[in-house]
């Protein structure tokens, strides 16, 4: 998009999980408009556990195993490890975090963490009741694009296009 000289702060980024976590790591690199964080976790670390234990795979053994991983990651990869909560405070541009009241992978807490971290006054935050995790479209459609159009509409770096072709 940047290369057809589209303006970047008119750009709006949706990510759900770790896309999440990867809008919030690249809109604190870029000039972005806006974006929507949907159940972004803080930590990589934090996220990786739940997903084992939700799996039966002890906590011990994601303890143990981890640091190979990382270090592997960066030998084969050059990946460096980056975590939201590390990040967030350098993002500029408004951020609407949603949380679902039912994730059972990111927690409230985790949530309203990177979202007390970031700086931005024009941050919005909603949590869907009864939604799991990155299901609050697919449990309330209607709602979650009038939540999102409404807080796009609310900055005027995007101005309302995002938010009409969303309601369209």
């Amino acid at each position: 998009i940047k290369g057809r000289d589209f303006p970047t702060g008119k750009i709006g980024i949706l990510g759900f999980c770790s896309g999440a976590a990867s809008a919030c790591i690249f809109a604190s690199r870029n000039d972005i408009g806006a974006i929507v964080l949907d159940g972004c976790f803080s930590n990589i670390h934090n996220m990786v556990t739940r997903q084992a234990e939700a799996r039966g795979i002890p906590r011990f053994l994601v303890d143990l195993f981890s640091p190979g991983v990382l270090s592997m990651s960066k030998l084969i990869y050059g990946y460096d490890l980056i975590d939201p909560e590390e990040v967030i405070a350098e993002v500029d541009c408004p951020i609407f975090f949603i949380h679902e009241e039912n994730d059972e992978l990111i927690s409230r807490e985790e949530m309203t963490h990177i979202f007390d971290i970031s700086r931005n006054p024009g941050n919005e935050f909603w949590e869907v009741d009864g939604a799991g995790h990155s299901l609050s479209y697919k449990e309330h459609p209607t709602e979650y694009v009038e939540k999102i159009a409404q807080f796009l509409s609310n900055h005027p770096r995007l101005g309302d296009s995002i938010a009409s072709t969303l309601r369209a």
